[in-house]
């Protein structure tokens, strides 16, 4: 016999229990959904839910099975791309051997010295030695001392959906295609003018010295987990703030919107072959109107969410 379910068929006793569940601290769907109120809601509410899902059978698969739809892209594909392969260890240690000062040389030299003393300030706070930040070019040290302070927070840098799914990859065999390099990102940095790896390192360290970073991080996971792609983008903005007006266009330019050419390129060229491909990126490189999406469907291809 049908559940009701199944059935499509909702009784009274089927709300309570709803109810209980949503509340409960088991469940915790209350942690991220409302009832109606998107100001508060960390995920989509339960009206916007209903509206997506109308029939009870599927609703309940999603509820117990969020990630369904991105887990069976992944299964259907032959390909995964990434911008690069964070379980490349080689990779990595070359990437950071070239952001490295070479002795006598350290970053004392290369930064203003009231920036150093806001850094030398901000060290203890994320629990880096500054004999360990004091060989690191201002790029790399602005980038470690990002992630040194989200993990901080409590949020884990190997949780990353990239890490996910190249393991994953190559657990089932899958072929991964890097769009980018992790060394090729890097030289990126490399040859920015100092000048410009100077204005994001102190943009870094005011962020963290003011909890500015916590307020960001807090905010783009709501924008995340409830598919605001308009918060996500205004979030990214948010990263070139208290820069120079020049100098921060210039930052955008080069971290967004010049590799988001590049990777667009890629990626048609992979979507126009014979094997299905899965990509993916960082959320900031989605959004926007120079964004992987409009990018991609400017050339044809039909893009549409999940």
């Amino acid at each position: 016999m049908p559940s009701t379910a199944a059935s499509g068929r909702c009784t009274d006793r089927d709300r309570e229990r709803g109810k209980l569940i949503f509340f409960s601290d088991g469940a915790r769907c209350k942690n991220c959904h409302e009832l109606n109120d998107r100001s508060k809601s960390l995920g989509p509410t339960l009206l916007e839910i209903t509206k997506k899902y109308p029939k009870p059978a599927e609703l309940i698969q999603h509820a117990l099975q969020p990630s369904l739809k991105v887990e069976e892209a992944f299964a259907r594909s032959k390909i995964l791309a990434l911008e690069a392969d964070p379980t490349d260890q080689s990779a990595v240690t070359s990437a950071i051997v070239q952001a490295m000062y070479r002795p006598p040389e350290t970053i004392s030299n290369h930064i203003p010295p009231d920036l150093l003393e806001h850094l030398k300030a901000v060290l203890p706070q994320v629990g880096l030695p500054f004999e360990y930040a004091r060989g690191m070019k201002p790029y790399l040290l602005a980038m470690t001392l990002t992630v040194m302070e989200i993990q901080r927070l409590g949020y884990d840098p190997n949780m990353g959906i990239d890490t996910h799914f190249a393991h994953l990859a190559k657990t089932e065999g899958k072929r991964i295609v890097e769009l980018e390099s992790l060394d090729g990102q890097m030289q990126l940095f490399e040859v920015m003018p100092e000048k410009l790896q100077t204005a994001m390192l102190r943009a870094t360290v005011e962020d963290i010295a003011k909890g500015e970073l916590a307020t960001e991080m807090d905010d783009l996971q709501k924008a995340w987990a409830s598919g605001n792609a308009d918060a996500i983008q205004e979030n990214v903005l948010r990263e070139t703030l208290g820069m120079p007006d020049d100098l921060g266009k210039d930052l955008y330019e080069r971290i967004y919107n010049q590799r988001n050419r590049q990777m667009a390129e890629k990626i048609a060229l992979l979507l126009g072959g014979s094997e299905s491909c899965f990509v993916a990126v960082g959320a900031g490189h989605l959004t926007g109107p120079s964004g992987l999406a409009e990018l991609l469907q400017a050339k044809g291809f039909t893009v549409r969410r999940l």
